[in-house]
Parts: C-alpha cells; sequence; structure tokens
C-alpha cells in the first residue's frame, strides 16, 4: 500500500476527516477552502472550483460543469476552531519524551519528539503550530447541492480525461489549514519500530515559527514534511511582517538570507472532509476466462438426477458451496494493489441495502465505526455488526437518493442502529456478513469467507427457521442441480416469478464445447427475505422444466461475491 493511503487510513480513528500527506496546496495562493469541488491523488486534495464563487471568479477553476450555480451562503455560515499543536497519533503509535501539554518553544528554541509503533502499520501527524479548522454550518445545503449537481461534476473531469468515478469527488464541508507540519507512517515488517522528529524554531520578538525539521529513523517508516521552499521565506520578510502585523505573501527571492521553510500563512491542508456520491450501477464488469473440459452428456442424462446428486463430482465442488477449485475459471482482477477509500464501504451499504438510486455520505459518517478500524474492510465488518438506518428521499425528478441517519445535534456522536430497517418496510434489509463491495469498478470482487454475526449458524444449509430469526444473514447460495439445457436467463425467469428483479447477480457454470451447463449456479440475493421467499416456495420442488425431473436444491456458498448485476 502506498505510504498516502496507508497514512490517511491510520489517522481515520481521529475523526477528522482525511488526512492528507501532502498538504501542500497545489499553487502557493490556492489553498483548500470550503465549498470547494476536488479530488484526493497522492495524499493531496486537488480542487477542480469552489460552489461559493460566481464562474467569472478570477480564484474559480478554469473549467466548470455545464450549467454552474453557484450556492449562496451567508457569511455566518462558516464555523472557526482552532486544531492545536502537538501530536496525532494512530492508535499503534505511542509518543516518548513529550511535555504535556504540548508546548511550543520561544525563538531559537528546539523540540525532539520521538515515536514507536507497536504494530506493524502506523501514521503520526505532528503540528509544530496551531491550525486553523474552518467548517460549514450548512451541511444540510451542501448536501442537496451535492444530489443535484454531482453528476455534473463527474461529467467535468470525464471531459477533462482525469480517470475518477462519481465516487472520487468531494464537496469539502471542513478543513484544517496551518503553516508547518511533518507526517511519518510505519511500514516494517517488523514490531517496535522508532522514528524522532526535531523542530527548530525562529522567530522575532514574541513571535515564534517553525524554521527547520529533520526525521531519523530505523528505516521503518516513510516521511515527509513541509511546507516546500515555494513557500518558505526569509528572515527580513519575516521580520516584516512580524512588526508590520501583515502576512507573507510569497515565496523568498533572496539568497542571502535564511532559507530554511519557514511559512505565515494558513494555507497547509492536513484534514479535509465533505460529501461523496455514488449512483447505482447497472453492471458489474466481469471478465471469464473459460476453461471448462468437454463433458459427455450422456453420463449426466437430466433424468438420472432427482435431486441427490448435482452434475459436478465431489473432486471438483465440495459440498459446502467453495467455487474455488471449479474447472471452469475465474480470471480475478486481484484488488491486492489499489486502495479503497473508507467512505466506500458506507455508499456500498445504502445502495446494497435499500432500492435508492444515489447514495450519499460525510466522512463524519464513518465516526462510529472508526475505532480501531485502519481499512475499508474493518468499516464493513463494523456495519455489517452493526447496520445503521438509511434514510430515503424522492427528488422531484423520480430518483431516490439515501443517506444514513446521523445525529440531531452537530458534532454528537451516536451509536448505529441494532436493526437494519428503512423507510420502506416493503423491502427487507439485512446486517451483511462479509466486508461489503470496495468499488464497483474491479472486474470481480471476492469477499472472503462469510464472518459470523451474533448467534449466526454455520455451515451451508439453507436453514429456513435461522433466516426468520434473523440470525442467518447471508445471500449468496449455489444451486446443485440445475437442468442441464438451462441458461442464466432462464434461471432468472424461474427466480424472478417468486421475487422478482431482486437479484444482484447470476453465474451458470457453462461447458461452452458441449452447449450445456455443469449442474450448477452462484446467485446473490439482494436480502435475505428474497431468500427466504425464494427458499419457502421453490426449495426441494421440481424444476418442472426442460423435461428435467430434478429438484431444486441450495446451499450457502463458501464466498460472497458480486459477479454481475441484474439490470
Amino acid at each position: 500500500m502506498a505510504c498516502h493511503d496507508l497514512y490517511m487510513d491510520q489517522l481515520a480513528s481521529l475523526n477528522n476527516g482525511h488526512a492528507l500527506w501532502e498538504p501542500n496546496p497545489n499553487e502557493p495562493d490556492d489553498q483548500v477552502e470550503v465549498g470547494d469541488v476536488g479530488y484526493i491523488l497522492f495524499g493531496g486534495f486537488h480542487r477542480l472550483f469552489n460552489i461559493h464563487l460566481p464562474a467569472d471568479h478570477p480564484a474559480q477553476g478554469q473549467s466548470l460543469p455545464e450549467h454552474f450555480e453557484p450556492l449562496e451562503c451567508p457569511r455566518s455560515h462558516i464555523y472557526r476552531r482552532t486544531l492545536r499543536p502537538g501530536p496525532y497519533m494512530s492508535r499503534s503509535v505511542v509518543a516518548a519524551e513529550i511535555d504535556t501539554p504540548f508546548a511550543v518553544p520561544m525563538a531559537g528554541g528546539q523540540i525532539s519528539l520521538k515515536f514507536s509503533c507497536s504494530r506493524r502499520r502506523g501514521a503520526v501527524l505532528v503540528l509544530p503550530e496551531d491550525a486553523q479548522r474552518v467548517d460549514t454550518r450548512s451541511r444540510a445545503a451542501y448536501e442537496d447541492y451535492t444530489r443535484e449537481h454531482c453528476e455534473r461534476w463527474h461529467a467535468l473531469t470525464d471531459r477533462l480525461r482525469l480517470g475518477l468515478r462519481l465516487e472520487d469527488h468531494i464537496l469539502v464541508t471542513g478543513c484544517d489549514r496551518t503553516t508547518t507540519w511533518a507526517v511519518a507512517a510505519f511500514t516494517s515488517v517488523d514490531f517496535d519500530s522508532r522514528i524522532s522528529l526535531s523542530v527548530d524554531f525562529a522567530g522575532v520578538g514574541s513571535a515564534s515559527f517553525a524554521s527547520s525539521m529533520s526525521w531519523t529513523h530505523d528505516g521503518s517508516a516513510q516521511y515527509n514534511w513541509g511546507p516546500d521552499q515555494r513557500t518558505s521565506v526569509s528572515t527580513a520578510e519575516l521580520t516584516r511582517a512580524v512588526t508590520s502585523g501583515g502576512e507573507i505573501s510569497s515565496p523568498s527571492a533572496a539568497t542571502d538570507q535564511l532559507q530554511k521553510p519557514i511559512n505565515t500563512k494558513f494555507n497547509q491542508c492536513v484534514f479535509v472532509r465533505g460529501f461523496r456520491a455514488k449512483r447505482r450501477s447497472r453492471f458489474l464488469p466481469v471478465k471469464l476466462k473459460a476453461a471448462a473440459e468437454p463433458v459427455d452428456l450422456k453420463k449426466f442424462p437430466d433424468e438420472d438426477f432427482d435431486g441427490g446428486e448435482g452434475a459436478v463430482s465431489s473432486e471438483e465442488l465440495d459440498s459446502t458451496g467453495d467455487f474455488r477449485d471449479l474447472k471452469t475459471q475465474i480470471e480475478v482482477i486481484a484488488d491486492t494493489q489499489e486502495h479503497t477509500d473508507m467512505t466506500a464501504p458506507l455508499l456500498d451499504y445504502i445502495l446494497q441495502t435499500s432500492d435508492i438510486d444515489l447514495a450519499i455520505v460525510h466522512d463524519d459518517d464513518l465516526k462510529p465505526y472508526t475505532k480501531d478500524a485502519i481499512s475499508a474492510s474493518d468499516i464493513a465488518s463494523r456495519l455489517a455488526e452493526n447496520p445503521p438506518k438509511v434514510i430515503k428521499t424522492a427528488m422531484e425528478s423520480g430518483t431516490r437518493y439515501g443517506s444514513l441517519a446521523r445525529p440531531s445535534r452537530p458534532g454528537s456522536i451516536s451509536s448505529p442502529t441494532s436493526t437494519a430497517d428503512d423507510t420502506d418496510s416493503s423491502q427487507p434489509r439485512t446486517p451483511l456478513s462479509t466486508p461489503i463491495q470496495p468499488s464497483l469498478q474491479l472486474a470481480l470482487e471476492i469477499f472472503g469467507p462469510p464472518q459470523a454475526i451474533g448467534r449466526q449458524p454455520s455451515g451451508s444449509a439453507i436453514n429456513i427457521e435461522a433466516i426468520e430469526a434473523k440470525i442467518e444473514s447471508r445471500t449468496t447460495v449455489m444451486f446443485k442441480s440445475l437442468p442441464r439445457r438451462m441458461t442464466g436467463d432462464e434461471l432468472l425467469d424461474f427466480i424472478a416469478q417468486v421475487c422478482p428483479r431482486r437479484v444482484d447477480f447470476v453465474y451458470v457454470k457453462m461447458d461452452t464445447r458441449n452447449g450445456c451447463n455443469l449442474g450448477t449456479a452462484f446467485v446473490n440475493f439482494m436480502t435475505t427475505g428474497d431468500l427466504l421467499s425464494f427458499a419457502k416456495a421453490r426449495l426441494g420442488t421440481k424444476w418442472d422444466m426442460l423435461s428435467s425431473s430434478r429438484v431444486v436444491q441450495m446451499i450457502y456458498a463458501n464466498y460472497q461475491f458480486v459477479l454481475l448485476s441484474v439490470p
């Protein structure tokens, strides 16, 4: 994992938003502002435009979405606070030899900080000086603006060929900006890694500014500090700024003065937070590689099966529904290298547990789930354990969007509800038993073995009583005794007779050489309620089609995964 992604995930538990490995602005005068629309790339925030500025404003982005409409908010909508200097660490990092409270020395002084990491991964941010925290009070207006305009943002970045997904776009509702900073990410395979930071301070009169920083480490960490030389200033400039009460506005051109990176502008963004959106996808790309061996149809006639056996031998498929050893092989495009943002499980949870068209989340929605969470998979597991309520809202256009229920008071944190219901009681929802789908852009996602929830039973048998008691949450099943001439469309039609349009994917294993299936298929029902309805109506009954005497047999698959979304 890239150090900037590791750093961002490790500091998510601070609940300050996305931690930026590169707080420097793209340009010296282009600091992150509330109302910016942009994206995170290589650990830095890249601004596209600001929703509060008119289209012809000189500070506006060079390219704007079609039909751009500024959002008008009173000046009082900005709430300002201070983030105090000191170290901000992940739970795996321990600070040693640091005064409490953290004290900034006078000009000419120095501080030395030492950190150790008790796990293989960790992160630390050091603020030698205060950070200015700004947030909008008009969160509801920002959410409405996201809902109405997010697809135009995506159209803009498509036109600019930036290669972004809709959910990569961020509408900034708040950020923390400082003057100087130092960051480190522990990436060692060993435990008890150590790193030290030294900060020198310079100043004029009573003012004190960080003038230089240096990391020392044992080879187990990557680090960064700033600002870089574009925002450094000379002592002469610093003197004029402090004595006149002004602010340094440009990098120094002097070569005979102090060239260390001193900065007095609060333009270094260490945390950014905001809204993201994701639309329900009609298709999930899949890349399949057929490698089936020829099958003698005479060896497996339909009438030979009365429901007791499947067409695939026990050597090819065990009774647990594990499809890893099937001879029709799936070529997996792995997610080992692609980082998944920690808000992705929230977006996918909303889409997968309701029938809305557009999901919207805010970084603050992560707060109930970030304790000890260091990855998107951890967030998905927390959602599975305590599924929150999804609030659905219908737009005038007919589009339905969903968001997670949030605390009624700004700044408060509430635990998620213990039940997963939404405003539409006709669409039952269930706690998810596996990590939520991290990205709809992957060709294939396998989520790993289902994780038990509470008293969830083990084993592969479909237990109707366990589903009714809401202690069974798996939804991916394997059909074991398909009529040999059944196609995927015919299986869909068969399922639709009981629960129409309530299936995420259907994958029928085919013998392409002989033009028949191998007797098995994998199906994911959208909810346990859909699976329950189908199982009650069809499990153990004859297929009664294609001249087959087989009966419907299902077991749970070992893996909860998604291949193809049914349009």
